[in-house]
């Protein structure tokens, strides 16, 4: 099991306070002594790839790619859509990435039969671009789609590139145990995104691991017996606050409950 940290965890310190870019941010992750990287596509730039990559290969960082818009879409839109996917591939293929992880994006309250079958009809075109460029695409279970409707989406498009980004905090949006979410779709996770959260004011707030109400030690236990291999990111997505100082606590949690 590879642990990583996912970029957006520090989007404050990148998008609002500036006190980050992304290279600098992947010193910051070496000196962490992570060994893997889930990379915004919003925060990479065309003109700094390489810069990036030689930085992803001198401190041992094995990057995975994230493309975060969704699939309901149709006509010049569902093109935008697909297009944007390409290029989160296509950086995934420069950079070495070999995972790219997308979301549905069903709208809650809407019917869920013609969201799926739009999800469905986009990634049809975008998988054959994905086995070209030798990617896989990791759907994630954004709080969009339960469990079953992910399955469902994975067996109408019927084919290997296309599998599960499992974030253990969503599931509590569609009122989904994670546990049993995870052992649902554990057949098909290769990537997870770590994320505990508890209730304030009657809304769900990201907290650093071990200190919201996610049973994170099974988690684990049950990634390590089913012999997981991908890589497991701390995710952390805060409002305000030292997001820095999340993640090395989230860290420090994590690795005790990983064997020596």
């Amino acid at each position: 099991m590879k642990i990583g940290v996912d970029s957006y965890s520090y989007h404050l310190s990148i998008l609002s306070k500036r006190m980050l870019d992304l290279n600098r941010l992947l010193i910051r992750l070496h000196n962490l002594g992570v060994q893997a990287v889930l990379i915004e596509d919003i925060f990479l730039k065309a003109s700094d790839l390489r810069h990036t990559k030689e930085l992803l290969e001198r401190y041992g960082l094995e990057p995975a790619i994230s493309c975060s818009i969704g699939y309901v879409r149709k006509g010049s839109s569902a093109d935008r859509a697909v297009k944007m996917t390409m290029r989160a591939i296509e950086m995934a293929e420069t950079l070495d990435a070999s995972l790219v992880k997308i979301v549905g994006g069903a709208i809650p309250g809407l019917p869920k039969r013609p969201q799926i079958n739009l999800i469905v009809e986009n990634l049809r075109k975008i998988i054959p671009y994905a086995d070209e460029h030798d990617v896989v695409l990791a759907i994630e279970n954004h709080g969009d789609l339960t469990s079953r409707e992910l399955l469902e989406v994975l067996n109408s498009c019927a084919h290997e590139r296309l599998k599960i980004a499992f974030d253990t905090a969503n599931p509590m949006w569609l009122g989904e145990d994670p546990i049993s979410s995870l052992n649902f779709l554990s057949d098909y996770i290769v990537l997870v995104k770590l994320r505990d959260y508890r209730i304030v004011n009657s809304k769900p707030i990201d907290v650093a691991l071990g200190r919201g109400t996610l049973d994170v030690p099974s988690i684990i236990k049950k990634l390590l017996g089913m012999g997981f291999k991908g890589p497991v990111f701390i995710s952390v997505y805060l409002n305000e606050g030292d997001e820095d100082l999340v993640v090395r606590e989230s860290l420090a949690y994590l690795r005790r409950l990983l064997p020596a």
